[in-house]
C-alpha cells in the first residue's frame, strides 16, 4: 500500500511540475486571435526566429472573420495588420508566394488591410512579381489597394512603382 501511495504522489507531483513548466506557445496559438490587440508581437517574432519546420505550412484560421480561412502565418499577420517587425520575421520564400482560399497572395492581403508603405515595400522586396498576380476574381493587389479606404498616396505609389503598366 505505501508503494502505491508513493507512486501516486510521484505521478501527481510530476504532473504539477509539468503544469508549472511554461511552454512556449506555437505561432498558430499566437496568431489565432480576433484582433491585432490580442497579439504579443514580441512572442510572435521570437517564435518565428526559431524557424520551426511548420513555418511554411498552411493553417485553418477562424479569426478575425469567424469563417474558416486557409492561410500561412504571414497571411494571418497581414490580415490582422501586425507591425513591420512581425512581417519581416514571418517572410519566407514559401509564405510570400502562398495563395489563400481566394487566390490572394501576401501582397493582396497587405493591400486589403491597413498596411503601411514599409510593409508593402517589405512584401514587394521579398517577391517583386507579386504585384502582377491575379486572385480568383482576376484582381491584382492594386485593385484591393484602390478599394481600400485606409490606403494612402504613399502606399499607392509603392505598388504603382512595382507595376508601372497598371496605371495605363
Amino acid at each position: 500500500m505505501p508503494k502505491t501511495r508513493y507512486s501516486t504522489q510521484r505521478a501527481t507531483s510530476s504532473m504539477s511540475a509539468s503544469k508549472k513548466q511554461k511552454t512556449t506557445p506555437s505561432l498558430y496559438e499566437l496568431l489565432c486571435v480576433r484582433s491585432k490587440y490580442e497579439v504579443d508581437e514580441a512572442a510572435v517574432i521570437q517564435a518565428a526566429q526559431q524557424k520551426l519546420d511548420d513555418d511554411d505550412r498552411i493553417y485553418q484560421f477562424w479569426y478575425p472573420s469567424f469563417k474558416e480561412r486557409r492561410r500561412s502565418f504571414l497571411g494571418q499577420a497581414l490580415e490582422l495588420g501586425l507591425g513591420i517587425d512581425v512581417i519581416k520575421a514571418l517572410v519566407s520564400p514559401f509564405a510570400i508566394r502562398q495563395k489563400d482560399h481566394n487566390g490572394c497572395t501576401a501582397l493582396h492581403r497587405a493591400c486589403q488591410g491597413e498596411a503601411s508603405s514599409e510593409v508593402l515595400t517589405t512584401v514587394l522586396d521579398a517577391w517583386p512579381d507579386a504585384a502582377k498576380h491575379l486572385d480568383y476574381d482576376k484582381k491584382t493587389p492594386l485593385h484591393y489597394l484602390c478599394q481600400n479606404r485606409y490606403a494612402s498616396f504613399e502606399t499607392l505609389t509603392v505598388v504603382l512603382d512595382a507595376l508601372p503598366d497598371a496605371a495605363f
